[in-house]
């Protein structure tokens, strides 16, 4: 029977990758490449990538951490048997290197570019000043440094058939291109994409030099030959059909001649071709954040989202057409307000996405549900044509449909599982979100007991190997005890007592002499604290002492494993962190009619120094949330949050309304309530 992938509240370990040396094919080999010319004499050439150690890779820099994944939803879409796709809160290095490999058919990132500090900060959250400012430390080669990382652990998730695609702009990606020569091989370069959006959204001279108009997206291939690669055609210009397709055989069907030789000529119908091929030039209009900006109902305020560097959906749907094959499996790992999951999950394509800012997490769930919903109601309210399928001519997207049939066989993570019958919706897999490094301390607390032990011993470095009964795991050689989930448990002196007289029982104990332990809770009660340090006293007249180390699970001790490893190029300070949703306070009032003003300003921040850094709202919330349209990503003239809006309801009648607030801490808090609309 097939198994469902994580629910809510599981945790996910990490795969067993130790901080070992790299191995010696890491990077391609390509000598003749690199080599100066003869008469140059004995010319220094760097070969290998910024950051790399031939030793350690780039694990030197940023060495390993290896902590599991806390899910902390599953977003469900009527599917549970079918694999689910995984967003990440987190540092997507981190993240990758707990992911199998080659394992991914298409890698779209559309990392932050070289352009300034404060032009990248889009969502404001801890993480992700702390984030950008590692990446400015030491200009332009610490930025490639830091992208080299990731670009390293992303070419170890592709398949051999696999691509990606680096999106940047005029600053950096000249170098990124030399480092990633490097990382994948220069044979294995496929070329440069060339988004264009100056002919059609104007510019502002800035300067003495041309308005800029394009960013520059680099292509790789794991292994050029064997890439996936399927041509997208493009509806052809006006002009092109007028200068080209000029011909009317009587029934109003437009044909053009085209050569054979020998004076033989056929005819192209228009209806018949499937369009022009896509170019490395790609016009296609920006997404404004100011949505007075452009008038055109063609990039309607269902994609907008409000954010300065979102990408449009019509860029990323060439992407996927061309290079993810039908049903396979896409990863997006700077996803921000995730429009490439968006395309994705409309085209039929399974996906991994990862974000360090807990807000663009949030609008990518929120993005993302809503689409499912209108795509369920979508094929729902739509009825079956009873015609047979017409004969496409490549001018219309190939889009999957709701309720086809599924292969028994659901796939894992890496599989692609057998595309739908033409015409046909598949299934829409659900999804969890799933949080790295920084952890629901609420939520960790409504686990069973076993689930919430194994995950601690995982966090804290520790083995769930069990000597014996009363102790849950092995640290080294020591054993280690776990308390309860819930944060008002609190460890007692019976307790202490017990996993002291299990120690007493193991063979380290009476063979090696081996007296230590180490107990892991939420709380330890005063009597726990003096039956321990009864135990201890034992040591100076009695050989039946044991020494009991007591450490809280939200204190730094707890994690001075993973701060240990922080070096000068690598601060791991934050990670392992637990963090506290915030008390949602929502008023409101009418203000004339249907139409209402709401505050969240009221709201309560439990985690020290926190501040909100978004709210959300869902004024029609049914059995999850996704926000009402254009209130998900609302901000002020200074780029401050929105705390108090207004909401004018359809028409008068009960409504359910839900709301939620991020901290910069990473906390989220969700209020519902009910409201008589009149």
């Amino acid at each position: 029977m097939e198994q469902a992938g994580p629910a809510k509240g599981d945790f996910v370990a990490p795969l067993e990758i130790g901080d070992v040396d790299e191995r010696e094919d890491a990077l391609p080999t390509q000598e003749e490449f690199w080599r100066p010319p003869v008469r140059f004499g004995s010319v220094p050439v760097e070969k290998e990538p910024l950051g790399w150690d031939r030793r350690r890779g780039f694990r030197k820099l940023f060495p390993v951490v290896s902590l599991p994944t806390q899910v902390v939803e599953r977003v469900s879409f009527g599917h549970p048997s079918l694999e689910p796709n995984r967003l990440f809160w987190g540092d997507n290095l981190h993240v990758m290197r707990q992911l199998p490999s080659e394992s991914i058919d298409l890698i779209y990132i559309d990392p932050p570019f070289f352009s300034g500090r404060h032009y990248n900060v889009i969502f404001g959250d801890q993480n992700e000043l702390r984030s950008f400012s590692d990446i400015w430390e030491g200009g332009m080669p610490g930025y490639l440094i830091w992208l080299n990382a990731r670009l390293y652990e992303m070419k170890r998730l592709l398949k051999p058939s696999g691509t990606i695609y680096v999106h940047l702009d005029w600053h950096a990606a000249h170098y990124v291109k030399v480092e990633m020569d490097k990382l994948f091989g220069h044979s294995n370069y496929a070329g440069e994409l060339i988004w264009s959006y100056g002919s059609t959204s104007g510019g502002r001279v800035s300067g003495k030099k041309f308005v800029k108009g394009h960013d520059t997206i680099l292509i790789y291939c794991r292994e050029y030959g064997r890439h996936y690669f399927s041509v997208v055609y493009l509806p052809y210009k006006a002009k092109y059909i007028t200068d080209w397709f000029k011909f009317d055989d009587g029934d109003g069907r437009l044909y053009r001649k085209r050569w054979r030789g020998k004076g033989v000529f056929e005819r192209q119908y228009l209806d018949q071709s499937p369009g022009e091929p896509a170019s490395t030039v790609t016009e296609v209009q920006q997404v404004y954040a100011n949505p007075q900006a452009y008038r055109d109902d063609r990039m309607g305020s269902q994609e907008l989202i409000g954010y300065p560097t979102q990408k449009p959906e019509a860029l990323l749907e060439r992407i996927v057409n061309a290079s993810c094959p039908p049903g396979g499996l896409l990863a997006d790992l700077f996803c921000g307000g995730g429009t490439t999951l968006a395309v994705a999950q409309r085209l039929g394509r399974r996906w991994i996405a990862c974000d360090q800012s807990r807000v663009a997490v949030a609008i990518t769930q929120d993005r993302l549900t809503r689409m499912a919903e209108q795509l369920t109601l979508s094929a729902l309210t739509t009825a079956p044509d009873p015609e047979p399928e017409p004969r496409r001519t490549g001018l219309e997207p190939l889009q999957p449909t709701l309720g086809g049939d599924l292969k028994s066989k659901q796939p894992t993570l890496g599989e692609a599982e057998t595309p739908p019958a033409q015409g046909a919706f598949a299934a829409i897999p659900d999804f969890t979100v799933e949080h790295w490094g920084v952890y629901e301390a609420k939520r960790l607390g409504e686990t069973p007991s076993e689930q919430f032990r194994e995950f601690v011993l995982r966090a804290f470095g520790a083995s769930s190997e069990k000597p014996e009964p009363g102790i849950h795991g092995t640290k080294g050689a020591i054993p280690v005890w776990v308390g309860e989930p819930s944060q008002r448990s609190q460890v007692t002196a019976k307790e202490v007592e017990g996993f002291a007289n299990a120690i007493r029982k193991t063979v380290r104990y009476q063979q090696d002499n081996l007296r230590d332990g180490i107990m892991l809770a939420w709380a330890f009660r005063p009597d726990a604290l003096e039956a321990a340090e009864r135990l201890r006293e034992l040591e100076q007249t009695d050989l039946n002492f044991i020494r009991l180390d007591m450490l809280r699970i939200d204190s730094p001790r707890f994690r001075e494993h993973v701060a240990a490893l922080s070096t000068q190029h690598a601060d791991y300070e934050n990670f392992l962190t637990f963090v506290q949703p915030p008390r949602v306070e929502v008023g409101w009032k009418r203000l004339q009619e249907r139409t209402y003003a709401f505050d969240v300003s009221e709201t309560v921040l439990i985690n020290a120094g926190a501040k909100i850094i978004n709210v959300q709202w869902d004024f029609d919330y049914q059995k999850r949330f996704s926000s009402t349209p254009g209130y998900s990503f609302i901000r002020g003239k200074n780029k401050e949050p929105a705390l108090q809006v207004q909401y004018e309801f359809p028409r008068a009648r009960r409504y359910k309304i839900a709301c939620k607030v991020q901290d910069d801490m990473g906390g989220e808090g969700t209020w519902t309530g009910e409201l008589e609309v009149t």
